[in-house]
């Protein structure tokens, strides 16, 4: 009893310490090697470059300045086949890696399915270089909407790939909440992707709702324009994702081949 006489809280046991909290910045040092200023750049990129993209855009003195850099073949577009290449040359290079260490089949398949998501999105990207090598119109895609030589874009899968980043982007938060956070970061999507995974969802599902339901055509419309900025993340997640797990990988080579439900049990 208190000196009040009130029932006094129990002293925790020492040998069951409270658990610390989940912190991106601190896992992305001690797991990744990543200093903290780095991780709070990361972190804070995604959210700063949406809103300044957002601004020019809504300000008449700057739109035409920001519509040009969410342009074909500019800043944003370029960018995201950066991007998306990187991220397929970082995994091919893991794979390897992985391989010769005789990893886990099934984490060599996932990191190979990744890194050839990460080639083909990049590819069409940019046309399959129909721009940069200045290459004819592809008869199979004649009836491409944009006049392109992407596949996503054919009448068929037009609508339906401007879901992609929304998915990958919910898969991308599910994982780090299921998986990552539990283990520390130690196995799973590194969670220092949770900030640009959240910008995507938050845009993609509101530009795909106001497709359907608008709500303020300017708004809407400033929000649909953003969508190449969504693609850049996109392309941003694959890289950096490689890049981090490789990393935690020659940190602490049995992470990534650890059984995926090692954490949660």
């Amino acid at each position: 009893m208190s000196p009040t006489g009130t029932p006094a809280r129990p002293m925790p046991s020492p040998a069951e310490p409270r658990a610390s909290r989940y912190s991106m910045v601190a896992n992305a040092r001690s797991v990744y090697g990543v200093p903290p200023g780095i991780a709070w750049a990361l972190c804070v990129f995604p959210y700063f470059g949406a809103l300044v993209l957002g601004l020019m855009l809504w300000f008449p003195v700057t739109h035409a300045r920001g519509v040009r850099l969410i342009n074909e073949d500019r800043l944003v577009e370029n960018a995201t086949a950066v991007g998306d290449f990187l991220g397929a040359l970082l995994g091919a290079a893991f794979v390897v890696r992985l391989l010769r260490r005789r990893a886990r089949i099934l984490v060599v398949a996932l990191v190979a399915g990744v890194a050839l998501m990460s080639f083909v999105i990049g590819g069409e990207e940019i046309s399959w270089g129909q721009r940069l090598f200045h290459l004819p119109e592809w008869k199979p895609l004649a009836s491409n909407v944009q006049k392109e030589n992407t596949v996503h874009n054919l009448p068929a899968f037009h609508d339906l790939s401007e879901w992609i980043p929304l998915f990958l982007g919910v898969i991308g938060i599910w994982s780090i909440f299921r998986q990552t956070r539990p283990s520390r970061d130690r196995i799973g999507v590194p969670g220092l992707l949770m900030p640009c995974f959240i910008v995507i969802v938050v845009l993609a599902a509101y530009d795909n709702f106001t497709d359907w339901v608008p709500i303020e055509l300017k708004i809407d419309t400033i929000i649909g324009q953003l969508s190449e900025y969504v693609e850049m993340l996109v392309g941003m997640c694959f890289a950096l994702g490689m890049w981090l797990a490789m990393r935690r990988d020659a940190r602490h080579p049995s992470a990534d081949a650890a059984r995926p439900n090692a954490a949660t049990r």
